[in-house]
């Protein structure tokens, strides 16, 4: 990838504007709901990502990002550096949409502004973070003590530039590369590349920068003046706070802090019910597959709830010669029950039946034990349900005649379905009573809970 060299570094009399947040280093500092004004005129653009929230952004004016972007862009092509503080990618949706995104014109990201695709990917906290010793923003990558996400940018084709009717791409340049300490990026900075004579990728000799860096640990306010002291030379060792300075007491930074503590141990209440709440969706999902799932897929889902409804000590019999479950027994005469699943597109069949009579009547036979025998069947799997609850819940008369003789209990899995549903919703399980109609039933069981 083409080198980057320090052209994209503007001077100690650069014109700095700071985008998201306000700073008195600033030339001019610009809140998200203010008017960005021409984006064109700042010799540097420091936007800080970390303040731009979902709400904030469904309510911008979509057209002022779309000209945001338009600027950056440009600042590619003329010497411009636009240094990115950033935060984990989101999108959101909005009835104004912004740019030509033929797939999906309504929805944007918190990255729209930048003329590249961002996407990061969440990690468990990380505190090895790796850069060049020369690195030009080495003093800010110094002060970020953690990570927990990394970064990727794609690119895109930028108008032709100034020099040339050729188009220009963005392009990595690795000197200023931010990684963690197997290479995975947490900051990168990108500048116009085209082709040279020989088709090689080169950088645009009027090239700027755009720079990402991953966002502080320590306040944002001394973060943004350690982008600004490599334009203006405003920090220096001398200017930092002593250790001591955090012993002196002070109510306003105490109460601060408290506040803070507060409000993480709120977080940490709230991300432990969204974690339960995602594992309770995935479970509900899980027991969808009672309704139109067939094979494995129900096998799985079946033995899932029975596990919900108390049978805790269910397994799985294993092999082709065998039933698909087992569980315990206690109750009318019998020790142990086998549960044999079937799936099909129409209707189960009457050899189904005799199939699950046969496992337990094997089982018995090894055992010297009573053993019951529990069919359970999605029927017309791929029809809608509840609509096609008639057709799920039917057995000819000769099924029904084998089932009663036989005593094998016909589950319809539509029916576990709606007494695992009861205990989602709040409904405590009582695994004897269930036991009880289990083995009771004689032909097809339709109250199970």
């Amino acid at each position: 990838m083409p080198g980057g060299g320090r052209s994209g570094a503007a001077g100690s009399d650069a014109l700095i504007w700071l985008l998201g947040n306000t700073h008195p280093g600033a030339d001019r500092s610009l809140e998200w709901d203010e008017d960005f004004g021409n984006l064109s005129d700042p010799d540097v653009l420091i936007v800080d990502l970390t303040t731009l929230t979902e709400h904030t952004l469904q309510r911008i004016d979509k057209a002022k990002l779309y000209r945001a972007q338009s600027s950056i862009r440009d600042k590619l092509l003329y010497k411009g550096t636009t240094i990115v503080i950033t935060q984990p990618a989101f999108s959101t949706c909005s009835s104004l949409p912004l740019g030509d995104d033929s797939h999906d014109p309504c929805t944007y990201s918190n990255y729209h502004i930048l003329p590249a695709i961002v996407s990061t990917r969440k990690v468990p906290t990380g505190f090895k973070i790796r850069a060049r010793i020369d690195h030009m923003f080495r003093d800010y990558i110094d002060a970020v003590e953690s990570f927990d996400f990394l970064l990727d940018v794609g690119g895109g084709k930028l108008p032709a530039n100034p020099t040339g009717t050729r188009h220009s791409e963005l392009a990595r340049s690795q000197e200023w590369d931010i990684t963690d300490n197997s290479g995975h990026h947490i900051g990168l900075s990108l500048i116009a590349a085209g082709p040279d004579p020989l088709g090689r990728l080169q950088r645009v000799p009027a090239s700027g920068l755009l720079a990402f860096l991953p966002p502080p640990t320590e306040p944002i306010c001394d973060a943004i003046e350690r982008i600004l002291s490599v334009y203006r030379g405003t920090l220096s060792p001398a200017e930092a706070p002593p250790a001591w300075t955090e012993q002196i007491p002070f109510e306003g930074p105490d109460h601060v802090q408290s506040r803070i503590e507060q409000l993480e141990r709120q977080k940490a209440k709230i991300d432990g019910q969204i974690a339960g709440l995602n594992r309770q969706k995935n479970e509900i999902m899980n027991h969808r597959r009672l309704l139109y799932a067939k094979g494995p897929g129900l096998e799985d889902a079946v033995g899932l709830a029975f596990k919900t409804l108390g049978f805790a000590e269910i397994s799985k019999c294993g092999g082709r010669d065998a039933a698909d479950w087992i569980f315990d027994a206690r109750t009318n005469g019998y020790r142990h029950a086998v549960v044999e699943v079937k799936g099909a597109d129409k209707r189960t069949k009457h050899r189904h039946i005799v199939q699950c009579n046969k496992w337990a009547d094997d089982l018995a036979g090894r055992s010297g034990e009573s053993v019951k025998g529990v069919l359970v069947a999605n029927q017309y799997c791929s029809s809608e349900y509840p609509e096609s609850i008639e057709d799920k819940i039917f057995f000819e008369d000769n099924e029904l005649d084998y089932a009663r003789r036989k005593d094998v209990c016909i589950m319809p899995s539509c029916d576990l379905y709606e007494a695992v549903k009861k205990v989602l919703d709040g409904t405590a399980p009582d695994r004897d009573a269930t036991e009880q109609k289990i083995t009771a039933a004689k032909g097809v069981l339709r109250d199970v809970l």
